[in-house]
Parts: C-alpha cells; structure tokens; sequence
C-alpha cells in the first residue's frame, strides 16, 4: 500500500514517539538533566520557527500529535506546547502581510463571529482577574482557546500544500494512531498484570506529566484515560463514514476504526462511548444513501469493542471474567450514580455548580473560577468541574453560552470539504461528549474546531483530498 519512503517515515514519526516518553520518563526526577534536555528540544524547534517560519505549523501539529498532554518537556513550567503557541503567534506578527491573505480566506460572517467569541473570551478573562480568581487558573482555562489565533497559520499551510507535505501529514496521523494503540495496550497490561502499581513512581510520570487517569476496577481491569483520547469518537465515526462510502482502498480504514475501538474498549470511558454511539446515530439518520452499509460498520466497530472488551478481561484475568459486570456497572451508573464512585462524586458536583451559576448568571464567574466541595468530610476548592455545559454557564454565564451556542451553530451550518453528513456527525458526537466533559475547553478540542474553520476556506478539493484516499 505505501512506498519505502512513506514507511520509513511513519517509523521515523513512532520512534519520536515512543522516545519523547521515555527520555521524559528517565528525566523528569532528575531536575538539572531535565531542564537541560527539555532547554535544548524547545531551543532547537524555536530556531527552526525562527530560520524557517514555513515549518512552524508542521512543528506545532507534530507536536499535538504525539506529544500528548503537551507537559513531557517544559522550561521555568511552561510546556513546550505553551513556548510552540506562543512562537506561532510571534511568526504571524512578524510575517502578518502573508496571513492576512490567509484570514480573508475565512468566510466573512464566520470572520465575524470568530471575532465575537474571542471578544467573549477576553471578557471572560477580564471577569476572572476582576473577582481575584487565581491568575494561573485563568490563564489554564484561556490558554486552549489561544489555539484559535493560529487559525491564520493553518489556513496559510492547507493553500500551500505539497505531496511532500501532504505525505508528512499522512505519515503524521498513521503514526499517531499506531503509537497510541500501541501505547494504550502497553499502559493496559503493565497495570493490569501489576507490573507497575498505582501511586509508583512511574504512575506518578503517567498522572503528573501525561496527565493520565489509571482507575482499579475489579482487581483486574485498570481503565486509562489519557487527554488525546477526546479525538478516538472522531477517529471511529470518520472511519465507519470513510468505509461506508469508499469501495477500494478500505485495509487502512479498516485498521483505524480497530484501533480506534479498542482504545475505547481500554478507557472504557462512558463520554466517548456516548458520543460515538450518538455520533453514529446522526450520521444514519442523515445518510440516507448509504443507511444499510453504514449500519453494517456501524454493527461491527461496536462487535469489535465488545470482542476487544471480552478478550482483554479473559487475558488479564486469567479466564475467570469476561468484564461483562463492568459494562453494566459503569452504563448503569447514569440513571443510578450512587451504584458508582466515579458517577456518585460528579453528580456530586452538580449542586455547587448551580450555586455558582445563581451567584452570578449574566456574565458568570470568569475564567479561573472554583466550586466549594465536601471531600472525605473536608471542604475543599476545586476548578475541576467534569461537566461541559455546566462549567461554560458557571464561568461565561448566559451571555457566554449563548455565543457559544451561536459559534457552534455557525460551524454546523457552514459548508466546507468536510461532507455535511460527517460534519454534523461529528459536531454531534461532540456536542454529546461536552455534556460530561469539558472537551471543547481542551486544547484537542479547539484544534478540532480549527481544523473545521480551516477547512471552509478550501472551494476545491486540491491535493488536500489525498488525505482521505
């Protein structure tokens, strides 16, 4: 299927993966060699931003897509991720006669209300310093939606494409998908089989720096939750979508909507569950040319994330479980929250949210701002919300939602080369997804967003299509 070339070069992409997070590992206890390692990455991308501003959007994606929370290597406690932001912002100021070509490319009412969310976010930002919210919890919370300044880079980068840099992209999302499968297992069964143990030192690199979540659930199964997983539902739907229309060319797909399922089936997480299935949903209702091979796929990644379930259970349980409790447990806990502590302790925070949102409606809270909770009989303060729509009141309040709202309707509605069929499957994975998970508050999430307005700025389908194929 690939040449020598393009093999060689998602091997490249797996290997800098897989080297990132063990360099870090290594290190990051080590405070003089980390700090010198992490000088020396951030330096020598900088540079390359600095001599050769054409690289900083294929350094800044590379960098999204395998370098996971973004934390494996930072400077003075900022990220890598924060020094590539802020250096792709600096490279359209110095070079800005190029991107305003590139944003009035972006359709004029889409420009406009770009505009006003930002203008929303700012207020947001000013309300947060005003009631005295913590300065680096209002810069954690505007900080992803900075990603939005960049739009002017992407859309520079996707009229400017090459094969070469078509390829690169390509080999990108190949790799990534390998090396998170690859790596999802490995986490899986270094836990399951108490290889590693939880509050390890090595636990402790996957909770501080990848800012994975590891849960216990029955002695056996040890669910993960990593941040890029948010893009797996995404992943999944633009695969049964790709294998339910194209008829050659479906081995790669195929594997992706496996992979895709599987690293489901290991999160076990009830969001993305919902939010593909809800996703799936939207795309057979729209669809109608192809309802009954959609339904097809659709019936097989869900046998392919029970068969996945079921055989990991038996392997790291040694044939006494099938896990199949776990699903009942972990699904039956949304009518019934108490049943679970996971569901019990965010239904728990619904109530403070309200209070939150009832102190202050019209503008909300600001960025930055917390709720007060009962923990093991201690009150506590926590910004951590767990709920999507409900942090996006509490903190922008009614005015912040309903530009939100507004900003969101303009994505569905606007056309681009992403099929309306798939394009409204996905913003409705998502929409689902934001109810549980503050997702669109996430770096992944405003990047999604940036890939669909880049996206409306293409009237044909150009070299770009080769994505796809």
């Amino acid at each position: 299927m690939f040449t020598k070339p393009y093999r060689f070069e998602i091997w490249l992409y797996i290997f800098l993966f897989f080297s990132m997070r063990f360099v870090s590992l290594l290190t990051w206890q080590i405070p003089y060699l980390f700090t010198t390692i992490s000088v020396f990455i951030i330096l020598s991308a900088l540079c390359t931003i600095f001599f050769r501003p054409s690289l900083v959007v294929p350094i800044i994606v590379t960098e999204l897509f395998l370098g996971g929370n973004g934390a494996l290597f930072s400077v003075l406690g900022i990220s890598i991720r924060s020094y590539l932001l802020i250096a792709g912002i600096i490279t359209i100021f110095l070079h800005h006669k190029t991107y305003i070509t590139a944003i009035k490319r972006i359709p004029k009412h889409l420009r406009y209300t770009i505009l006003v969310f930002l203008l929303s976010i700012a207020v947001s930002c000013f309300i947060g310093f005003f009631y005295r919210n913590s300065l680096s919890l209002v810069m954690a919370d505007a900080i992803p939606f900075a990603y939005l300044f960049l739009l002017p880079l992407f859309v520079h980068e996707i009229h400017s494409l090459d094969v070469t840099r078509v390829r690169l992209y390509q080999s990108l999302l190949i790799a990534a998908i390998i090396s998170y499968t690859i790596f999802t297992f490995l986490t899986f069964f270094l836990f399951s089989f108490y290889i590693l143990e939880i509050h390890g030192t090595v636990y402790n690199w996957y909770r501080d720096i990848l800012a994975a979540k590891i849960t216990n659930l029955d002695g056996f199964f040890f669910r993960s939750t990593f941040p890029w997983q948010i893009f797996i539902p995404i992943i999944g739907l633009v695969a049964t979508y790709r294998l339910s229309t194209k008829k050659d060319g479906l081995s790669l797909w195929w594997w992706i909507l496996i992979s895709s399922m599987a690293m489901l089936a290991i999160s076990l997480t009830r969001t993305y569950i919902l939010g593909y299935t809800f996703g799936l949903v939207v795309l057979w209702i729209t669809f109608a040319r192809h309802r009954i091979t959609l339904a097809l796929y659709a019936s097989t990644s869900i046998l392919v994330w029970i068969t996945v379930f079921v055989c990991i259970n038996l392997i790291v349980s040694a044939g006494s479980s099938y896990g199949l409790g776990l699903i009942s447990e972990r699904f039956g806990a949304i009518a019934n929250p108490e049943q679970e502590l996971s569901a019990y302790s965010r239904s728990e925070l619904l109530e403070p949210i309200y209070i939150a949102f009832a102190q202050r409606p019209i503008l909300g809270n600001g960025f930055g701002s917390t709720i007060t909770i009962t923990q093991n009989e201690t009150i506590v303060q926590t910004a951590e919300y767990d709920w999507g729509w409900f942090e996006l009141f509490a903190e922008r309040g009614i005015i912040g939602g309903i530009i939100f709202m507004w900003f969101f309707v303009a994505l569905w509605k606007q056309d681009s080369l992403v099929p309306k069929v798939l394009r409204h499957g996905v913003l409705s994975g998502f929409e689902i997804m934001y109810i549980t998970a503050p997702v669109l508050h996430h770096v992944y999430g405003i990047f999604l967003i940036c890939i669909f307005i880049t996206l409306t700025t293409i009237s044909k389908p150009k070299i770009f299509f080769t994505l796809f194929r």
